[in-house]
């Protein structure tokens, strides 16, 4: 397995390619070196996390707390995990702080490649426990100063098991090393602030005091082993020490005051060191998973004053790691990461240059020269690269390096690794130059390469000693916690929930509990209890946009739309790039009907994701319920594009093919989900109306029996079985079809629906009519329908023009602006409101600017409301239809001498004259063009009339008024006389 450190850099710029450094690597030791600052400890901290994700355990020796800060149990990017572990002045500054450091976390992961979702991954993957030697803040640890029979007795395993074989064998090395380093602690102890060079017979006899134990056997750990050692020093069951008698070499006197000394070792402070869990324990089970987590201790070092007691720590640790792990069979890749993170420099260093020696040198070489065999992988860290033995880590092939500012530590490390036989050109500025965060890294295959490390998943600070007893009340929160989803993702419900109980105790704030119970008692079918706990876990952690969609979820299984949408809002102002509330805002404003808004949401969830299959899908289904089936079918394509094994969106592509037309793709899409899932309906029915329209019956009948066959009585089926006869114009079979429906199920609406109509095509009105209208406000949006029964209606619309209007009005609803159909309305308006019909007639001459019949009406009505200015523009619509008889056209030329325009006038004069001569209009035309000025052509037409009606009394009026406009006042005179001489015969 690789793991992820960071991306290249290439020509000084962070590229998208990731740097991985290969497992295995590890077997071979890895160095890292850098000064303050240069992100050193921050690569430590991501290789452990990456070897944990990878399975491998670790142990980890933290000298000043900031490795103990990775137990900080966050497990995800959010404001209330955060906010306990920001150090601040005020609430108010934490606060801010907290929501700062959130923001950091999730463009810092988003800028290097990694994800929230990682992030729970790894926190749920391990274990982290801190170890305090010594001390009590986090788990006290009980050190074996003279080692255990099970690491140090059996660690050479010949035949007889012999005390020679033991010393000859191949450990013959290791076990006397362990012997003169466990020896020379026993004495700094003891005889502290003396010259060990002056106490040489005390050393060699203890060493040889603690040779026969470790040969013999027994438990010699804790204080078992001191009192064990204080027995052999006082009554020694050895006879020599070399070549003289015990009594010789030192006296009872002597012997009796290094007992006393050693006595001390039992009592006051010094007894803390074996308090807790024996360091050889916690190793022994390092390589044993807890419910499938990977084992990360932290040794925590900080709490020692002395050196010599760190020192003595960490060999002890590196020699019980060797002795444990050299018994298991040789390793084929890393069994487990020991890691330093600062060795120090000088004669405090914990792997120092030369002429220097200490214990944890001894055990760390150890580890370099004969790790790898078992599976023991080391990493150390340094800030003083000037101040480590070179030569001790020729064992080490893999090297960070970061920025060094000094001109000696660059050289020192550039001679370290080019005695690798590796050239390293350029390699001091880039060191020198390098921003925190930045390494150079050479491989045990000797690649070199450069990159910039990846954000951490766990926290980065120091840990305060005060802070400890927060941590482990979290880490005891979060064991119950991850116990409890172990429990939970095995079936076992009741061990679950009692674990959760007690993290929830422990922590009645940890929304995760409150989250994770909700899961469980959703599991259960408990749903109120689940939104309940959900509602907690949000309450705490209300600025977690996941809070608020587990609660927003739960709303929406109970059916609690409005509020689960609100929740689902709630969640995407928290964090707009979470695709789950949105698509669900999407499906819930489709389900409410909100066509519009739901799209805009879906459209947002696919901005932030644009492999969503599932609101591509929606975003089909929202188009197609709105009659775009074109739309529809591009997002189901899409939607297939990315989840092609899904039968219902094959069948939904399948169904807008349909109603586009396309049937043979139609065909394909539902043949593909019929494979998918045998079980489905759907897809053969929709085969049957594919074949109906290709007019193969014969397969389509096959189909529906399928249909039938696996659900009897399939109402889609019976109803296409009925539309293949409407199809073949036999109305009276339609009718029976529907009517077989009805038997199986007497309140099948749309068979009655299906019947009714039939019945009108098949001629039977009555009974059509009967069945339409006792089913019509259940199909509201039925267009053929309502279509059907206002034809029905509009029969009966003189004795009941009321519901013949309404049907058309429905009508008009689903098929907006129909020309027949508004003009329907219109005239059954004039019927029953004619204080509405000028605006209906209005409507219905928009639509038909060439139907005369509205045109005239709507000019009367105008009429007759006053309106005479707005008439002429309707009633010239009806010049040259039938409508425009003499009578018509007299009534247009009135108005338009009312509104004053005379030649308009005229011409509607002119058209009544040529469908009837009529004198007294003749007299009109000869006054209009009077009113025009045009008086030859007046006299003239009065001169017509006078002819053919010589007592026209009007006429020769007329004339006689035109005679004297144009000044010639005896023939208006004479005319005068005429025309009261024909008056009074008239009169």
């Amino acid at each position: 397995m690789d793991l992820l450190m960071g991306r290249i850099i290439d020509k000084g710029r962070v590229t998208l390619e990731e740097y991985r450094l290969p497992a295995e690597d590890l077997m071979t030791h890895c160095v890292i070196c850098g000064s303050t600052g240069s992100g050193k400890t921050v690569l430590g901290k991501l290789l452990i996390e990456e070897t944990s994700r990878a399975g491998i355990p670790s142990i980890l020796i933290d000298l000043k707390g900031d490795l103990s800060a990775m137990a900080i149990p966050i497990g995800s990017v959010n404001y209330t995990e955060f906010e306990p572990w920001i150090d601040a002045r005020t609430p108010e500054e934490k606060r801010e702080k907290a929501k700062e450091m959130v923001e950091l976390y999730k463009s810092s992961m988003k800028k290097t490649g990694v994800s929230p979702e990682e992030m729970e991954e790894f926190r749920n993957g391990v274990d982290i426990r801190i170890f305090t030697p010594r001390a009590t803040a986090g788990e006290q640890v009980s050190l074996s100063l003279l080692g255990s029979p099970e690491t140090l007795g059996s660690m050479d395993k010949l035949q007889d098991g012999t005390e020679q074989n033991i010393l000859a064998g191949p450990m013959r090395e290791v076990f006397l090393n362990m012997l003169s380093v466990t020896t020379a602690f026993i004495m700094e102890r003891i005889f502290p602030g003396k010259v060990i060079e002056e106490l040489l017979r005390e050393r060699a006899f203890l060493e040889c005091a603690l040779q026969v134990l470790w040969l013999k056997g027994g438990d010699l750990s804790g204080k078992k082993g001191i009192i064990a050692l204080i027995k052999e020093v006082l009554t020694p069951t050895m006879e020599r020490v070399g070549v003289f008698r015990i009594e010789q070499f030192i006296s009872a006197d002597e012997r009796g005051e290094i007992a006393r000394r050693l006595n001390t070792l039992l009592v006051g402070s010094e007894a803390l060191w074996y308090e807790g869990t024996a360091i050889d324990s916690i190793i022994r089970n390092m390589d044993k998973p807890i419910a499938g987590r990977t084992r990360v201790a932290i040794f925590n070092l900080s709490f020692l004053e002395r050196f010599e007691d760190r020192n003595m720590v960490v060999s002890q640790i590196g020699f019980t790691i060797f002795n444990h792990f050299r018994k298991k069979v040789d390793a084929i890749g890393p069994r487990i990461i020991f890691y330093i993170d600062e060795i120090g420099s000088g004669e405090q260093s914990y792997f120092p240059a030369e002429p220097f020696y200490n214990s944890s040198k001894a055990a760390i070489n150890l580890l370099l020269r004969q790790g790898r065999a078992f599976g023991i992988c080391t990493v150390l860290s340094t800030q003083n690269p000037g101040d480590i033995d070179y030569k001790g880590l020729t064992n080490c092939h893999t090297w960070f390096i970061g920025k060094l500012l000094t001109f000696e530590d660059r050289q020192k490390v550039i001679e370290g690794i080019a005695s690798q036989e590796q050239q390293f050109e350029d390699v001091d500025d880039i060191i020198k130059t390098a921003e925190t965060g930045e390494f150079i890294v050479k491989t045990r295959r000797g690649e070199v390469k450069r990159f910039r490390e990846r954000w951490l998943f766990t926290f980065h600070k120091v840990v305060s000693h005060d802070e400890f007893g927060k941590i482990h009340k979290a880490l005891e929160s979060k064991q119950n916690y991850l116990n409890g989803i172990h429990m939970f993702q095995t079936g076992r419900i009741a061990e679950a929930l009692d674990l959760f109980s007690k993290a929830l105790e422990r922590d009645p704030r940890d929304a995760k509990a409150w989250g994770a119970l909700g899961e469980v008692h959703e599991s259960g079918g408990d749903y109120e209890k689940a939104v309940a706990a959900y509602k907690r876990a949000r309450e705490i952690s209300n600025l977690d946009d996941n809070c608020w969609i587990c609660e927003a979820r739960m709303l929406y299984t109970l059916q609690r739309h409005d509020e689960s949408l609100q929740a689902f809002r709630e969640a995407s102002k928290l964090n707009r790039e979470n695709v789950d509330s949105w698509y669900m805002q999407g499906v819930i404003l489709f389900e409410k009907g909100e066509f519009k808004a739901a799209d805009e949401s879906l459209k947002e969830a696919l901005k932030h994701n644009t492999r969503h299959f599932e609101s591509w899908y929606m975003r089909g289904l929202v188009h197609e319920v709105t009659g775009k089936i074109q739309q529809a079918r591009d997002f189901y394509e899409k939607a297939l594009e990315f989840n092609s094994e899904s039968a219902l969106y094959n069948e939904s592509l399948g169904s807008a093919l349909f109603q586009l037309g396309q049937y043979i793709l139609s065909l394909e899409s539902y043949e593909k989900s019929i494979f998918l899932d045998k079980t489905r309906i759907e897809p053969r029915f929709g085969r049957a109306r594919v074949f109906v329209e290709l007019e193969d019956y014969d397969k389509a009948l096959e189909e529906i029996d399928r249909v039938l066959e696996m659900e009897p009585g399939h109402n889609g089926a019976m109803n296409l079985r009925a539309e293949m006869a409407w199809r073949a114009g036999n109305f009276e079979r339609a009718a029976n079809a529907f009517r077989e429906l009805l038997i199986l199920e007497p309140s099948n609406l749309d068979a009655l629906r299906g019947l009714g109509i039939s019945l009108f095509r098949a001629g039977q009105k009555v009974e059509a009519e009967k069945i339409l209208e006792s089913v019509c406000g259940h199909f509201q949006a039925d267009l053929e329908l309502w279509q059907t029964l206002a034809g029905l209606r509009d029969e009966k619309s003189d004795s009941n023009p009321e519901a013949s209007l309404q049907a058309y009005q429905i009508v008009d609803g689903l098929l907006p602006d129909d020309p027949q159909i508004v003009r329907q309305i219109a005239l059954l308006t004039l019927k029953v409101d004619k204080g509405k019909a000028i605006e209906v007639m209005k409507r219905s001459f928009e639509l038909n600017s060439d139907d005369p019949e509205i045109a005239e009406i709507l000019g009367e009505l105008l009429l007759e409301a006053g309106d005479e200015k707005s008439v002429p523009a309707y009633w010239e619509k009806v010049i040259g239809s039938p409508r425009a008889d003499h009578e018509f056209n007299l009534r247009l030329a009135r108005v338009y001498r009312s509104i004053g325009n005379d030649t308009k006038a005229l011409d509607a004069v002119t058209r009544a004259l040529r469908l009837k001569i009529d004198m007294d209009v003749m007299v009109e035309k000869g006054m209009l063009y009077h009113a025009l000025k045009r008086y030859d052509d007046a006299l003239d037409t009065y001169d017509i009339v006078v002819k053919q009606d010589p007592e026209h009394s009007g006429a020769w009026q007329a004339r006689a008024e035109t005679f004297r406009i144009i000044g010639e006042e005896e023939k208006a005179k004479y005319c005068e006389e005429q025309a009261s001489r024909f008056h009074r015969t008239e009169a």
